[in-house]
């Protein structure tokens, strides 16, 4: 008899009490390798109570995300690359992709937001941009 093996991961389970406008658990399991949340769960109190008790299948609204980084190892680097000179939003976006591009090589992909943060400037038009690739 073959049996098919089951790929395992280690993870991560939050249960939280929302309050607000809306009382509610919400429940996120996270890939323990890529740190990616990967999965949410909302559910209402009433419902919470009965699954935890043992009433099985209630109601719940989710939000699976992308799986694609489940399973691999979470890789970031700095670099200091070129700050974008441009401020008309579109011209800003296509050299930001150009400046990027020289970087997001073998998976490696760079924060937009890191590249336009004036804190993240380094003097000499160069910026600290932070680049991650999953593994």
């Amino acid at each position: 008899m073959n049996k098919k093996s089951e790929e395992k991961f280690v993870g991560q389970l939050s249960i939280n009490r929302v309050s607000g406008f809306q009382d509610y658990v919400c429940i996120r399991v996270t890939d323990k390798l890529s740190g990616h949340d990967f999965l949410e769960l909302d559910v209402d109190f009433e419902e919470f109570a009965k699954a935890v008790t043992g009433f099985s299948l209630q109601k719940c609204v989710f939000k699976l995300r992308s799986m694609d980084t489940v399973g691999k190892k979470r890789e970031v680097k700095h670099e200091i690359v070129q700050r974008p000179t441009k401020y008309d939003s579109q011209a800003r976006d296509d050299e930001i992709s150009d400046i990027l591009a020289l970087y997001e090589i073998n998976g490696w992909v760079g924060s937009r937001y890191d590249i336009t943060n004036h804190h993240n400037w380094t003097g000499d038009n160069k910026v600290r941009v932070c680049f991650r690739r999953y593994v």
